[in-house]
């Protein structure tokens, strides 16, 4: 049992947090526990909102890795410090053409996600054979622009991809151990097919029609279930050919499709951004505006459930904020194919397609270009999610082993949704513990720029010890191995929410009583017939201010403390 000490620095806190809270609803004279204790009292909270810069997991800006030797503590280190939270690395098979994978493979694989976990971080998985392709290295200069998928051309080195059957080989061999680290993984480009895993100019006529798709079948069969895979070309995601190699009942745009898009060169100087928008590799580098318009149009309704994202290339007359982020055209009157840079016509071009990752490097790419121009602020608080609190009605009080109503707004503020399987759970933390309640919701339907309710009954556990508790929302991972890993839970873009220990985003406060409290709530608290609240109380109406929160997150480190010195810990 808590000590009378402790159970009255508990109850002096939430009496803190009570007041300052109830008192901007003109009912301060009131204590929290004579509240609750009226029957169907409830409590009803507004957030304020937060414009900080947050590290949610599977979002923002990402840091680029060669290799899996890349990958150590001290660069990881760096990753964190940054503030960011996506890996994209290369599995590098180019030691491994016409040979099986090894245990050194194997062992360099495994510890560069076990450093990830380690550093609360997710990958971005890209597999290639020539991921440190120089085209004007030795014999060089190479091609890199090549029209006809079927033609083998001498100019391009027979080192920048291997044999169909080498491919499928490797895949199979990479397919347990991802499986085993899927818990680490955001996500996968398609990778493979020629230099630099970028899918043109293959020396094994990767590309040609119907060898491309059995490459595709071996990574849809080989790789993780549940993650998505990026192609290069967005034109290949809409082929008919290519949706059926996912069966004759999924389509590009269905939420069960595991392909989406990824741009490797996204505002470059060339109108086709170095190959993406072509929209048939026969007539790079022009590019026709108005095919390209409904290439547009058909990745933003992709990136409603998909994940979107790519690597900002050089500097360009098109990587401007207008185009990326704000949607103020340069350019006037109807789009012509004589326009230099025709997809300025489809801007904002990031919020559009659902932009859910991009790369963080400035010094010399587009990147540096929105510095300059004011946007990337919004850009790196806006790629993929960018959830917040703006409401919530709580029950004052609940009864253990009984059903209790809740309803919690939110705003999605950012780009995109969450995409991968993500849980939601109601939290009451307190002198019993924390129980955790899991919540039907699936954030992953929150979308980007709309609100959205949690509007549940919870059954309330039927141990939950009385006291006074805080309620909490908890967005953790969806792996087992993850999921106690603060790194990995969702902070909410709110002011004094966030329980950083925990991976909370604190509600308000929440009382466990041990039986249905009595009918008059006058007989019950002397102090609420003196403070001239009616005797019917369906509602406190309460602004919760940053003070409330602050306090209810004392309250909460204050019951740990608690809890931790009876377990003698």
């Amino acid at each position: 049992m808590p000590t009378t000490s402790a159970r009255r620095r508990r109850g002096t806190l939430l009496a803190l947090a009570a007041v300052s809270v109830v008192a901007m609803a003109a009912v301060a004279s009131a204590p929290l526990s004579a509240i609750a204790s009226s029957p169907g009292a409830r409590v009803s909270y507004a957030y304020e909102r937060s414009d900080a810069q947050i590290a949610n997991p599977e979002r923002g800006l990402y840091t680029p890795f060669q290799s899996t030797d890349d990958i150590t503590d001290e660069s990881l280190q760096e990753v964190v410090a940054s503030g960011r939270t996506i890996v994209h690395f290369d599995i590098d098979l180019s030691a491994y053409l016409t040979r099986h994978i090894d245990r050194a493979l194997r062992d360099s694989i495994h510890n560069a996600f076990e450093l990830l976990r380690k550093y609360g971080l997710k990958g971005w998985i890209h597999i290639s054979y020539s991921p440190n392709f120089d085209p004007n290295g030795p014999g060089g200069p190479y091609r890199t622009i090549c029209l006809d998928t079927e033609a083998i051309y001498p100019d391009v080195p027979s080192t920048v991809d291997t044999s169909l059957e080498w491919v499928q080989t490797h895949l199979r061999e990479l397919k347990d151990i991802l499986a085993r680290n899927d818990d680490a993984i955001m996500g996968f480009d398609a990778g493979i097919i020629g230099e630099w895993g970028e899918w043109h100019c293959s020396a094994h006529g990767l590309l040609a029609p119907g060898t491309k798709e059995q490459v595709l079948k071996a990574l849809l069969d080989n790789l993780p279930a549940d993650r998505q895979i990026a192609l290069r070309h967005p034109y290949d995601l809409f082929r008919e050919r290519i949706d059926r190699v996912q069966g004759p009942d999924v389509t590009w745009s269905d939420a069960s499709s595991r392909l989406t898009d990824y741009q490797d060169c996204y505002a470059s100087e060339q109108p086709s951004d170095e190959g993406t928008w072509v929209t048939d590799l026969a007539n790079d580098p022009h590019a026709d505006q108005a095919e390209i318009s409904l290439l547009k149009g058909q990745i933003g309704i992709l990136g409603e459930n998909h994940i979107v994202g790519g690597n900002a290339c050089r500097s360009s007359a098109r990587s401007t904020c207008p185009v990326a982020v704000t949607g103020e055209r340069a350019n006037t009157g109807e789009p012509t194919s004589a326009d230099p840079f025709p997809l300025q016509y489809d801007a904002p071009e990031l919020p559009n397609m659902h932009f859910t990752y991009l790369n963080g490097k400035q010094e010399g790419t587009a990147n540096q270009d929105y510095q300059d121009g004011g946007c990337w602020d919004d850009i790196t608080k806006k790629l993929g999610y960018r959830l917040r609190l703006t409401h919530a009605d709580l029950p004052a009080a609940v009864v253990p082993g009984a059903t209790a109503h809740v309803e919690i707004d939110l705003a999605n503020d950012g780009w995109a949704s969450i995409v991968n399987p993500r849980p939601v759970f109601l939290v009451l933390d307190g002198p019993g513990g924390a129980y955790r309640i899991p919540l039907q919701a699936d954030p992953r339907s929150w979308a980007a720029g709309e609100h959205a309710t949690i509007d549940e009954d919870v059954s309330i556990p039927p141990d939950a010890a009385p006291g006074d508790y805080v309620a909490a929302l908890w967005l953790p991972d969806a792996a087992d191995v993850l999921r106690g890993k603060p790194a990995y839970s969702v902070q909410l873009a709110n002011v004094g929410t966030w329980d950083a220990a925990e991976g909370y985003n604190v509600l308000g406060g929440i009382g466990v009583r041990a039986s249905a409290p009595p009918a008059d709530p006058a007989a019950a608290s002397p102090e609420l017939a003196a403070s001239g609240l009616p005797g019917e109380l369906p509602a406190v109406a309460v602004a919760l201010s940053a003070l409330a929160l602050t306090a209810g997150g004392v309250l909460l480190a204050s019951a740990r403390r608690s809890r931790r010195g009876r377990q003698g810990l």
